[in-house]
């Protein structure tokens, strides 16, 4: 809880040295499952900081112990992020590359509605970088339409493609 509310409120630096903290006596008893959660927040406050390097060997470490715990749900975020990297940096092969990989996360963490709804949103960035526009537009639709279902619980992750459709 104390790692949300410091997401929240934006309080980065504290974040990594409490994610830090966490991840390192979780790691200590064995409870793999909260070390890869407050690797997690970590990962993210890194990222805010823009620390990109430090970011990416953390996801590394982060994934790998989400998957050995089988936290499907930090598994899928991560991944989700990681796509997200590459796609606002324009690698778009390397964004190609990973989409297997958060494919797969989804669906071991039940295929949650709004880490899809990100997901279509960064491939039709890669589909647009293709020049296949006609693709891009249909995912960033049925993205707004998985939007729309979901109500205003979704509103956070609706931004990029009502963005993109210039809605």
């Amino acid at each position: 809880d104390t790692l949300e509310a410091m997401s929240a409120t934006g309080s980065w630096a504290e974040l990594i040295e409490k994610g830090q903290t966490l991840a390192r006596n979780a790691q200590q008893v064995g409870y793999r499952p909260i070390e890869a959660r407050a690797m997690s927040h970590t990962v993210n406050a890194l990222e805010r900081l823009g620390r990109p390097e430090e970011a990416r060997v953390a996801r590394e470490r982060t994934l790998e112990i989400a998957s050995e715990a089988r936290v499907y749900d930090v598994l899928a975020q991560q991944a989700t992020r990681m796509l997200r990297t590459h796609v606002d940096a324009t690698q778009m092969p390397e964004a190609r590359a990973v989409l297997p990989f958060v494919n797969m996360a989804l669906g071991l963490a039940g295929q949650p509605e709004e880490l899809q709804i990100r997901v279509r949103t960064y491939q039709a960035a890669i589909l647009t970088e293709a020049n296949d526009f006609r693709g891009a537009i249909d995912l960033l639709e049925r993205a707004l339409v998985d939007c729309r279902q979901l109500g205003s619980a979704s509103a956070r992750a609706c931004l990029s493609p009502r963005r993109e459709l210039g809605l």
